[in-house]
């Protein structure tokens, strides 16, 4: 899975960690968490 510029990930035992880095949110990421939240 490719990441949005910006954010990173961290492999935990138990879980997954994504850290947002940029001070704004990238229009790739809004619409991103758009389609997420259409899915909920």
């Amino acid at each position: 899975m490719k990441l949005i510029s910006g954010i990173t990930k961290e492999d935990c035992s138990d879980f997954i960690i994504y850290f947002i880095e940029d001070e704004e949110f990238s229009d790739e990421l809004k619409q991103e968490i758009r389609n997420r939240l259409v899915n909920v």
